[in-house]
This record gives structure tokens, sequence and C-alpha cells, in this order.
């Protein structure tokens, strides 16, 4: 087995996509491998993830996105995730130099091979993408090591250029419909987003994401907005909300900072790969009643791009910027003030589904 100390030189040519990808195809011969065709951001992918243990993490975030076997259809990205220590790897196959390079506490960020290629290193792991196939590798160093932030959203930093190379957009925000008709959900953190998704999960409408979806605009002009992850992730002095499902959270270790849930596993009913965009919620929690204003395009425009580390670190293209000016301008956008009773809050927004359909 090639051992990734090994392959600098051709990280420095891909950033180590192409020692990853070797890697998984060896140790596919000797270790479990799990395999699941998606639909991600729109578009089919083949998730691999080879490794029991790192399967068992990652393959329920993403199995509500299961697409139907279809024999003749094939998917033409990867998703390839590995677990070096089941593979008996040693070292992650990362160099330190790239043509562009960004860094921040403990991850680096950099691009290969004329911008093909690009790669984010962090302590025990290493995400690839190719642009020009839209294909990822991803490698970590032992799954029992994962974070509950990575357990929750395995690609998180990546997602962003992930759904750019399947033509959408990664919003930070939530996402929740009913009948296939969805609101969407922004604002900054601790506004309420996952509050109100999970208020709506549990009673009655469809879970789409509570932090982190895609949108793409249709042939029609419209937009539709996709799910990217199964799971949710709250401070733990926040599942007595939800009296009902609190022996369903993963508690945090020394480490980590928010509980982890996974929906699928109380509603799987519930869970929505895609969805039509009709209504823009910007929420505020609130120890009153539950109450939905119109609000102007551009409040909800600067609900959608507010000043977040995630909004900053890869600078918004025209097109982006421009994408989300059309989005903002052409749907209905409603300031709410949460209700202390999660029901109260589904209401409210099933209310406001109802009202934007008719």
């Amino acid at each position: 087995m090639r051992h990734w100390h090994e392959a600098t030189s051709d990280a420095r040519a891909d950033g180590g996509f192409g020692a990853i990808m070797d890697a998984a195809a060896i140790a596919s011969q000797r270790i479990a491998t799990h395999r699941l065709d998606i639909r991600l951001a729109g578009e089919r992918v083949e998730l691999v993830v080879a490794g029991d243990d790192l399967a068992a993490h990652v393959m329920p975030v993403f199995a509500h996105l299961a697409e139907p076997d279809s024999p003749n259809v094939t998917a033409e990205r990867t998703v390839t995730f590995l677990d070096a220590r089941a593979a008996g790897g040693a070292a992650l196959p990362a160099s330190t130099d790239g043509e562009w390079v960004l860094q921040g506490d403990g991850w680096q960020v950099s691009t290969h091979g004329n911008g093909r290629y690009l790669s984010e290193v962090r302590d025990g792991s290493l995400i690839c993408l190719d642009r020009a196939t839209g294909s990822v590798a991803a490698l970590f160093e032992a799954a029992e090591g994962l974070s509950l932030a990575d357990r929750a959203r395995p690609l998180q930093r990546m997602m962003s250029q992930i759904c750019l190379s399947c033509g959408a957009q990664n919003i930070h925000g939530g996402l929740v419909a009913r009948d296939g008709v969805g609101a969407l959900i922004v604002g900054g953190s601790g506004r309420g987003k996952t509050t109100t998704s999970i208020d709506c999960l549990l009673n009655g409408l469809d879970f789409l994401g509570d932090d982190s979806v895609a949108i793409r605009e249709t042939e029609h002009g419209s937009f539709s907005g996709y799910s990217l992850y199964g799971s949710t992730r709250v401070h733990p002095h926040q599942v007595a909300r939800w009296p009902e499902i609190l022996d369903d959270w993963r508690m945090p270790a020394p480490g980590d900072d928010k509980a982890l849930l996974l929906p699928g596993t109380i509603a799987a009913g519930r869970m929505a790969r895609q969805c039509e965009i009709r209504a823009i919620l910007v929420p505020r929690i609130t120890d009153g009643v539950f109450r939905a204003i119109m609000t102007s395009p551009r409040a909800s425009f600067s609900a959608l791009v507010h000043d977040s580390e995630e909004t900053r670190r890869f600078q918004m293209s025209p097109a982006e910027f421009h994408r989300f000016a059309r989005l903002t301008r052409e749907t209905p956008c409603f300031l709410c003030d949460l209700d202390a009773e999660p029901a109260a809050v589904a209401a409210g927004v099933a209310d406001i589904l109802r009202e934007v359909t008719t």
C-alpha cells in the first residue's frame, strides 16, 4: 500500500486529491466500503465511505438524500470518505504550499493545479475538491476522533465550493417546507434559525436543514431549495425546549460546544430533499407569541448576507450577489417573533406558507 507521506509531490499538483482516491481504491480491497447514490444540491452523486466506523458517522447524515435505484443512470461525480486508521495509513498527503492560501485558527485552504483543486487541511483531516469534475476526496485520520461538528456536517467549510461546482449556492440558513413549498430561514448565529427549523420538524412540517442549505434558480426564474445535511446542533441548554426528544440528542464531550441530533431518526418521513422557495423568514427569539410581519427585501437581504465568518471566508462573486438580490426582491419576506411554544411557531410558519401559495 502506498503511504500518504510518500505522495507529497502529487499533493503539490492536486492538493492530495489523487493520493486520497488511490488510497481509497486500495483500502476498498481490505476494509468495508459503503456506497450510496444521493442527490446533492440537485446533482446525482455517488457517496463512497471506506471504513465501518466512519460510515456509521457519515452515512446517516446523507441518507435522506438517497436516490431510488436506477441501473441505467450513473453518477458523474463522487464524494469519497476514507478512514486512514482503518485503512492502515499514517500521515495526511498534504503539502504546505499552494497557489493561493487562506489560513485560520486550525485550518488552511489552498488551491492547486492552476486553481482546479481546492484543499482544506485541518487537524486530523484533509478534504479536496476537483472543481473540473465536482468530485470530492476526504480523508480523516480516525473516525473515533471526529468531533460532533464534523459528524453533523463533514464537509462544512468546503460545502460552499462543492455547491458552486453543482451550479448551486450554499446559504447559511434553515429551510422547512409544506407540500413542497418552502420557507428559507435566514439571519446571524443565535437568531433562531435552528429553533424555528426544529419546531417545524416536530409539528408536521418537512425539514431540509437548520444552518446550511443550497439554492439554485430554475429555468422559469423561480428558486429551488435543497437539503445538504440531515443533522442539527444546538447548545445543551436549548434541548429542554423539546422535552419529547430529550433522549435523542448526542450531548457534547469536552472540545465540542453543541449537542447533535439526527432528525431522520425521529421523523424520517419529514426529511425532504428539495422544495420551491416561496417565503423568506427572518426570525428573532422572544418570550411572547408568534407574530409575522412583512419586511422589506433590503432587510431580508441584510439577514441573508449577514457579516459572519462563513460569508467572509470566500468572497461573494457578483453572480452570487445578484442571485441573492433577486431572491430577496422576488420572494415575500417576513420578520417573525418566535413563540415560547414550538407548536405555535410551526403553526405560524404553516400559515405563512399557505398564504404565499394562495
